[in-house]
């Protein structure tokens, strides 16, 4: 199993990867940070 955090530098990501970090010190667990980003357009059709 690993620990998947999202980060995208917003103020409530960065404690969220803050905890992360601690978790995976303590764990044999790989820690794997994630961002993603809407693209241009946004996705699917508008409502």
């Amino acid at each position: 199993m690993s620990i998947v955090p999202g980060y995208d530098e917003s103020p409530g990501s960065r404690p969220a990867l803050a905890l992360s970090l601690e978790l995976a010190a303590g764990s044999d667990e790989p820690l794997v940070p994630v961002d993603g980003v809407e693209p241009p357009g946004g996705v699917g059709p508008r409502r």
